[in-house]
Order: C-alpha cells, then sequence, then structure tokens
C-alpha cells in the first residue's frame, strides 16, 4: 500500500513537473513572438520616418529650423512637420537629450503649439551638436545623428529597415 502511494506520488510529481516545463516553454516562445513584433514594429515605424523626412528633408540647424517653420502659414503643417523632426532625431537617430519632455508631443491630454516643438527641436539639436563638438574634442567617432544625415546613408539605412522588413513577412 504505501509503495503504490509512493509510486503515485512520484507520478503525480513527475506530470507536474511536466506541466510546469511546458508552461515555461509557452511563456519563453510567447515573449520570443512579442519581440520579434515588438522589433519589426519600430522597423516599419523608422522606415516610415525616414520616408516622410526625405520629403520635407532633415533640419540640421537652428538656422533651418526657423526658416523651414516661416515657410508653413497652417498651424497644424507646423506642428506636423515639427512633430516629424522630433520623432526622426528620437526613433531613427537615437538622439538623446538630458530632458525627456522634449520629445513629447503633448502633455496632459493638451498637444503642444508650433512654438513649443520649435523650442522643444531647437533643444535637441543643440544637445547633438554639443554632443558632438565633446566627441571631436575626444578626436572620437561622430555621433550616430550626425553620420546618417547623409542622404546617401539615409537610403541604405532604408533599404536595410525594407530588406528586414521584407524577411518577417
Amino acid at each position: 500500500m504505501a509503495q503504490k502511494l509512493k509510486e503515485k506520488q512520484r507520478t503525480i510529481f513527475a506530470e507536474t513537473q511536466f506541466e510546469i516545463r511546458q508552461r515555461r516553454i509557452k511563456k519563453q516562445e510567447k515573449q520570443a513572438e512579442e519581440e520579434v513584433k515588438k522589433a519589426q514594429k519600430a522597423r516599419v515605424k523608422k522606415l516610415m520616418l525616414m520616408e516622410k523626412i526625405e520629403k520635407v528633408g532633415l533640419w540640421k540647424t537652428e538656422q533651418q529650423v526657423l526658416e523651414n517653420v516661416e515657410r508653413f502659414v497652417d498651424e497644424n503643417e507646423k506642428v506636423r512637420f515639427l512633430s516629424l523632426q522630433i520623432q526622426f532625431r528620437k526613433f531613427v537617430l537615437s538622439a538623446f537629450h538630458p530632458k525627456k519632455e522634449v520629445f513629447q508631443m503633448s502633455a496632459k491630454g493638451i498637444k503642444f503649439n508650433s512654438v513649443r516643438l520649435t523650442e522643444n527641436l531647437i533643444a535637441i539639436l543643440n544637445k547633438s551638436l554639443e554632443e558632438l563638438d565633446q566627441e571631436e574634442d575626444a578626436e572620437t567617432a561622430p555621433p550616430v545623428a550626425h553620420v546618417t544625415t547623409d542622404p546617401q546613408a539615409l537610403q541604405r539605412q532604408k533599404e536595410k529597415y525594407k530588406e528586414e522588413a521584407a524577411r518577417e513577412q
């Protein structure tokens, strides 16, 4: 009787362990799928931003920003193109700024106007130029933001994202 009980407990234990392993494997597979989806979504977003920025051009200096903003009469157009420039720098060029708020398009449910977005974009540009100056002083490679503003480099990066997106489909 005791031996049968012992065998039954071993069987139950083995089954439980097997179920735990199966759940763990399923969870890992699900996490891997989510990571792939997330990476694909990021590549698609970068590709979309690159295509949009090609039409308008990348504004590299404060003067270019101010000139381009003045070209637009409609406030909505100004906001749209300023948002595009900020998003491109954030997602594609991986620009850094200690104040994360400069990358936001709204706060507390209220969209920023073109003046606020212009200030934010200029702050991002100044920080990028500051980092570039520091790196040049240290004789290091220029930051990605500086290298990828070249139209040919942008085109190569765009083709790379297209190939990766095509492979995943």
